[in-house]
């Protein structure tokens, strides 16, 4: 994940031409790769490697950036999930002070760069030149089915995302 975060673009998206051929588990595995990174940024601060910490934290919002940027609902519902578990880590990062002043100037960078958080806006434009989402939702894995989101609670999501950006952004300044 880390590797794949230093290229300009990764897709790390679905490809729904595929309809019922689509394999599942590539809309799992993001997910599973990011909250693995989230562990692996406490391991390295009970270990004492908190630059490297830092340094994971860092793809940890770059790829779920890049994840949001494959363009479909489930892709940006995934990768706000994703930011909010990472900006977790970094409020109670922040709380303990265990950030020094210049990972805490890092991690101001990083959060800034977010702006106002993901394109709901695209990911929503995208959904919307399908054919019906109800049609995709139908062609698409019984498991994958479950997981697509609904467009009318994106904005619930949204607002949720800009107000943990926005509590991380308070604490380390």
């Amino acid at each position: 994940m880390a590797r794949g975060t230093l290229f300009r673009n990764c897709n790390w998206g679905l490809d729904y031409d595929l309809g019922k051929n689509m394999p599942v588990e590539c809309a799992r595995r993001p997910r599973v790769l990011g909250q693995l990174n989230v562990l692996h940024v406490y391991h390295l601060f009970e270990t004492n490697n908190r630059d490297s910490a830092v340094r994971s934290l860092t793809a940890g919002g770059k790829f779920s950036h890049d994840l949001a940027n494959s363009g479909s609902l489930f892709a940006a519902l995934n990768a706000k999930n994703l930011l909010v578990s990472h900006l977790r880590v970094v409020s109670r990062l922040a709380r303990l002070k265990q950030l020094s002043a210049a990972q805490r100037s890092q991690r101001q960078i990083a959060v800034a760069s977010l702006g106002k958080g993901l394109d709901w806006q695209m990911a929503a434009k995208h959904e919307s030149m399908l054919a019906s989402l109800d049609q995709a939702i139908e062609a698409s894995p019984e498991d994958l089915a479950r997981v697509i989101p609904i467009p009318a609670r994106i904005l619930e999501h949204k607002r949720e995302l800009n107000e943990t950006v926005q509590r991380v952004r308070l604490l380390l300044q």
